[in-house]
Formats: C-alpha cells, structure tokens, sequence
C-alpha cells in the first residue's frame, strides 16, 4: 500500500466524526430520537476508523523514524528535517559522481583520440616502408640482376603479394583510426545503392566462380537514392560483400536483397557461412556508421541500413 494511501486512511476518524456530529445535530433537535441502529453503526464505525488511523499513521511514523533515524544523533532533531539534509546530501554525492563520470568520459576520449592517432601514424610509416620494400622487390623481379631459378622468383613473388596485402590492410587500419578520431572527411552524395551494386557483381561473380559459390541478386525496382559519400559507400559495401564471399561455403549460393521504406534503404545479404569479426567489416561498418547508416550481423546473414535522402537529412545539402 502507498504511503499516499495510509495517510488518506488516517482521515477516516475526522470523517467519521463529521457525520456523527451531523447525525447528533439533526437527532439531537426536540422530538428527534436517534434509531437505535444508527447508533450502533456510528460507535462501530468510530473504533474501526479509529484503529485503522492509529495502525497507519503508527506505521508511517516508524518508516519515517526509520529513515531519518541517526545513530548517536540527538533524538530531538525532527525527522523532516534529517530526511531533508540527506537528500541534500545524496543530491550533492551524486552531482559529485556526475561530474566524475563526466571527467572520466572526457579523459577516456582523449585517450582513444591520442590512440588512434598514434595508430594511424604508425599505420601509415609502416605502409610507407612497405610500398618500398614492395618497389625493390618488384625492380628486383622485373630487372633481373643475374638469373634466378623459377624458385627464387617464385619466393620474390609470393613476398610482393605479402606486401601489397600488408599494406592494404595497414590502409584499412589507418581509416579505421581516421573515422575513430573524427579525421576522415565524408562527403554527402546522392547515390543510387543499385548501381552500387550492380558495379560490384562482375567482381563478385568472378571470386564467387573462383571459391565454388552462386550469388543470387533481387533489387527492387527504382531503388530510391540515399545520401552519403558515394566512393566510400562502394568500397564499405564491397569489403562486406566479398567478406560474405570469402568466407562462403563451397556449394552454397549468396542472395542480395535491396529494398526501401519510408526512412532508409536496406540490403540485405544472406550467406550462411557465421564467421569471426575481420578488419574489412569493421571498416566497413564504420564507413557506413559515420554516414548515417548501420549495419547489422547475424549469424546467417548481414543487414546495411542506409540513410534515405530527405529522410533525417534535414539541413544536409547532398552533392550531386
């Protein structure tokens, strides 16, 4: 029961009292002669009231003792009055914790800031060290300084595409931290999604043959345009789309489904083939996040949300 409620109840006996005292004024007039059961219901009412307002106005002052009860504290301190300065008290603690949790936020973002710069630095000197050792293994190939036998060229060959592959995902590295410390500057195009995907499909249809799988595409009709920066969008969606290819099993088919609603533009591919979280999806869902979308995975397929142009894009002026 409310505290609300139990203090209503200790209204009961001034009530009570109320009517019998407007019963005793009427019956109490000459000629006037109270029924004998009105009485009775008056005296029962009046103990009843009176023991349901002394239980509930008992039980309020306990909790309020209670709560404003202090140990070693003087006892003749109103309890109102301890109520009031704890509450103050905790009003203050927590305005204190506010203020904490705020400069713990604000040193953490600093820090991922300061990390992903340094992240990015490093990304990008490792890449440099990469495309050069990447140049002198290819003079090194193509200009052959003495003969090489078929498996020296074979090594020089296999540690050019160790290379480009390092530094390719060096690259990827280096935008996540860019698109992490806000240094990554996007552009706001009208894109039609459909050619997005569209242009992809000769690519993917040809690692598709490659890993022994079948891509099935659905698009709808007249795909509206979202907006967002229209090379990025390709490349996200291309590392997520030859991410589900690679990782597919053998035999097994590929579906894209695109299709609109009021807000937004979902594609939804379905692969089937769960696999761990790499670096190309992570990029991807960040270049897909810092241009209003979202991405979701599941272990039988991935769902990309794109903002839909003049929906939520109040204010933007997309480029064409």
């Amino acid at each position: 029961m409310k505290i609300s409620h139990r203090l209503f109840l200790g209204v009961i006996p001034s009530v009570v009292g109320l009517f019998t005292v407007a019963g005793l004024a009427y019956w109490g007039q000459f000629h006037h002669a109270a029924p004998e059961m009105v009485v009775w219901a008056a005296g029962a009412a009046t103990i009843i009231s009176l023991v349901v307002a002394w239980r509930e106005t008992r039980y309020v002052a306990r909790r309020v003792e209670r709560l404003a009860s202090t140990r070693g504290g003087d006892e003749k301190v109103d309890e109102l009055d301890v109520i009031e300065q704890r509450v103050e008290s905790l009003g203050e603690a927590a305005t204190a914790a506010k203020a904490d949790a705020a400069r713990a936020a604000e040193d953490a973002g600093r820090r991922n800031i300061e990390y992903a710069t340094l992240l990015a630095e490093a990304a990008t000197s490792a890449s440099k060290q990469l495309a050069e050792a990447r140049l002198s293994l290819h003079v090194l190939q193509d200009n052959h300084f003495g003969e090489l036998n078929d498996n020296q060229e074979e090594m020089i060959g296999a540690a050019r595409e160790a290379t480009e592959a390092a530094e390719v995902e060096l690259n990827h590295l280096r935008e996540i931290a860019d698109i992490d410390r806000g240094a990554l500057t996007l552009r706001r195009d009208l894109v039609k999604p459909g050619e997005l995907i569209k242009s992809l499909l000769p690519i993917l249809n040809a690692q598709a043959t490659k890993q022994g799988v079948r891509i099935l595409s659905e698009l709808e009709p007249a795909l509206p345009r979202v907006v967002g920066d229209r090379g990025r969008l390709q490349d996200a969606l291309g590392l997520i789309l030859k991410d589900a290819v690679r990782y597919a099993i053998p035999g097994t088919s590929i579906s894209i489904h695109a299709a609109s609603d009021p807000t937004s533009v979902k594609i939804i591919v379905n692969h089937g083939s769960p696999h761990s979280y790499t670096g190309d999806v992570a990029l991807a869902d960040r270049l897909i996040a810092a241009q209003g979308g979202s991405v979701t995975h599941q272990p039988e397929g991935t769902t990309i949300s794109l903002e839909r142009a003049g929906a939520g894009s109040a204010g933007a002026l997309p480029k064409v």
